[in-house]
């Protein structure tokens, strides 16, 4: 997935009749994928009755070294190192 290797994993819920208002037996599904190139979840998805089909996922991944200009702060700020206890 968008050029990581990725492990999933399937978790179906079977909800029975009359579990929480539920007029007939359902299902509840959750996908999960995660890739440890990168040590995140690349993919999540669930599907359910109630909430419809919901969908993260990761895109436009990029192994690259950040711009480092984007960790310099901005003028008029002062990096402030003091520990409060």
């Amino acid at each position: 997935m968008e050029g990581l290797t990725a492990i999933g994993t399937q978790i179906i819920i079977a909800v029975p009749q009359g579990w929480n208002g539920f007029d007939q037996p359902s299902e509840i599904s959750i996908e999960s994928w995660k890739s440890d190139e990168v040590d995140m979840i690349v993919l999540w998805k669930s599907i359910g009755p109630r909430s419809g089909e919901s969908t993260w996922k990761l895109t436009n991944v990029s192994r690259q070294e950040p711009d480092p200009a984007l960790f310099r702060l901005p003028p008029g700020f002062a990096l402030d190192d003091r520990t409060y206890h």
